[in-house]
């Protein structure tokens, strides 16, 4: 969940690391730092918060062309910069950035570098420190040499640059599971956690293979595999350049992404409806004989799984489940040849669900990814993968990424049933030309203080507006910080019902018109006991005896579309809540936008 950024070339390292890390700092932002060689000796500077602020604060010579940085997410070890990357070893010799989490630290630090000092309780530490331990025991070693002796001592998962005062012109590398990428450019050489670090002159790139290191110099990039066997890294053209993000207009990207939403399903269901789309690049027989379904996710991505298994369910007549990806490894269903697991992850990166890719494919299930970054571990690891073409995503607490997830999922559901998903494509495109989006802002405006001044919310709701309550659930807790629960409504009188006193808020969603009976018979008990009510909703509660100044507009769509477009207000709520509460909803506490660790 920490991003890592390198640069060798003709032209400043600083800038170029400073660019990168700009570009790769939704992955973290507790710390950042950089690392290169000056004058003969090794120099770091690092700070706590921000990129901006590390850059803002520092002042780094302009002649250096070979360095790397780090924006950091915590996973050992408090935030304080101490503790942020780079890392130097005892001896001085080498600085390292990683990410990732080596699980037996503890385990090397009071063994095999038991009479080694070490300045932090960070696990990277142990790294840099075992490749500094081997040149020491052995100086006959190179640093690569020590590098890969290091690994050998390593359990758990890495992306690692490091610099060594010897070599002074070389970045050395290493990958396991982590994420990590080299791009080339004109006598330039680009290390990057995210394609969107590599820098703007980078003109092909590489996924660096899982189980590989090596090192780049001004002359050659040379990897390594098991035995020591070199490998040969294929790079591929950069098609476009993904410019790092702007806000426009907008206070915050959270907004910005929020008001892309209509555009952005468009352009999927375009994406889609094209003759040369996705779908139809995949090979024939990947789609015959499945018999069942598995979704397979982590937050967000899980929620618009769950769409997008009751919606296959509904639409393509097979059994379809949903699993938390973090659970899934530890009792998978059962699975075979005939089963097609979908692995959804925005970044294409989350550990859980990579991991659950692997125990699928060793069960013999067909493997599906879906996500919006086609050089992710994700993209590589699945048979197929559909992207959801949504754009980059900065702020952390995700909005247009999941309706893009939804939007694709509904047209796999359509695809999966009769191979023809051109209505439920058509149906999308003409409800996302009439959303109002001015209207759901002033909407959910109206009810912000209510929130905001609410010490707990519960969200209930049925059938495909428990979904729609659970995302809305996550969106404002993540942001706002309000302690609030999502329920099924049926649910809310086994338990739950008990917490309810005076002045407790819950928000009911209704979208669905055959269960508003059902849905208002429940919340109606907890109005009886004191709860304030807000009802979300499109349809006519006047029967109900529901106050106007009481609902919340919900957009009019076709009731199975719902799920796909009820959120954008809810979105829109938790956003000014956070807001309105004095926080950044770009940049929540304590979460990362991608948890590459488990």
């Amino acid at each position: 969940m920490c991003g890592i950024v390198g640069y060798l070339g003709k032209n400043d390292c600083v800038e170029n690391i400073k660019e990168g890390l700009l570009s790769v700092e939704y992955r973290g932002y507790d710390s950042a730092g950089i690392s290169y060689i000056y004058d003969g000796e090794i120099q770091i500077q690092k700070r706590v918060g921000s990129v901006a602020n590390l850059f803002d604060s520092i002042t780094c010579p302009k002649d250096t062309h070979c360095g790397i940085g780090h924006t950091r997410w915590a996973t050992h070890g408090e935030v304080c910069e101490k503790n942020a990357h780079p890392h130097i070893s005892f001896d001085n010799r080498f600085s390292l950035v990683h990410n990732g989490i080596i699980e037996n630290y503890a385990v090397i630090k009071d063994g095999i570098l038991k009479d080694v000092p070490f300045r932090t309780n960070v696990d990277t530490e142990c790294i840099v420190n075992l490749v500094a331990y081997f040149c020491k025991v052995n100086p006959k070693l190179s640093d690569l040499e020590a590098l890969c002796e290091a690994l050998k001592n390593l359990e758990g998962s890495y992306a690692i640059a490091m610099l060594a005062l010897d070599t002074p012109d070389t970045i050395y590398f290493a990958r396991k599971e982590s994420p990590l990428l080299i791009g080339k450019g004109d006598k330039e050489t680009f290390i990057s956690s995210d394609v969107l670090g590599l820098g703007k002159s980078c003109s092909e790139y590489v996924v660096v293979p899982n189980g590989v290191y090596g090192y780049i110099n001004k002359e050659e990039i040379k990897a390594f595999g098991e035995g020591k066997k070199e490998v040969n890294l294929v790079f591929k053209s950069m098609i476009s350049h993904s410019e790092r993000a702007q806000k426009g207009d907008n206070a915050h990207f959270m907004q910005k992404e929020i008001n892309e939403i209509p555009t952005v399903i468009e352009n999927t269901v375009k994406i889609y409806l094209n003759e040369d789309n996705p779908i139809s690049k995949v090979d024939k027989s990947f789609w015959q004989d499945i018999e069942k379904i598995e979704f397979i996710a982590c937050g967000t991505s899980y929620h618009a799984s769950m769409v997008g298994a009751m919606f296959t369910e509904d639409n393509a007549n097979k059994v379809a489940r949903t699993h938390l990806a973090s659970e899934f490894v530890y009792n998978p269903p059962l699975l075979n040849k005939n089963t097609l697991c979908v692995f959804v992850s925005q970044s294409g990166e989350t550990a859980d669900t990579l991991h659950a890719v692997r125990v699928a494919k060793e069960r013999g299930a067909k493997s599906l990814g879906i996500t919006n970054v086609m050089t992710s571990n994700l993209a590589s690891e699945c048979d197929v993968c559909l992207p959801i073409c949504a754009g980059v995503e900065v702020a952390v607490a995700s909005t247009k990424a999941y309706n893009a997830q939804v939007t694709v999922m509904m047209i796999l559901a359509d695809f999966l049933r009769d191979g023809d998903y051109k209505d439920i494509a058509e149906k999308i495109l003409s409800q996302a030309a009439s959303i109002d989006l001015d209207g759901m802002w002033a909407s959910a405006k109206k009810f912000v203080k209510r929130v905001a001044n609410s010490r707990s919310i519960y969200f209930v709701g049925r059938h495909m507006d428990y979904i729609t309550c659970l995302e809305s659930c996550l969106k404002l807790k993540e942001i706002s910080y309000i302690p609030c629960e999502a329920y099924a409504a049926g649910e809310l009188k086994h338990g739950t019902i008990a917490l309810v006193e005076d002045g407790t808020t819950m928000l009911a969603i209704v979208t669905e018109p055959k269960l508003i009976s059902k849905t208002l018979n429940i919340v109606e008990q907890a109005k009886a006991r004191g709860a304030k009510l807000i009802y979300f909703t499109s349809l006519n509660l006047k029967d109900f005896a529901v106050s106007e100044k009481d609902v919340m507009a919900a957009p009019t769509v076709d009731v199975e579309l719902s799920p796909l477009f009820s959120i954008i207000p809810m979105q829109m709520l938790s956003y000014m809540v956070s807001v309105y509460k004095g926080y950044n909803p770009d940049r929540p506490r304590n979460l990362a936008k991608s948890v590459t660790v488990e």
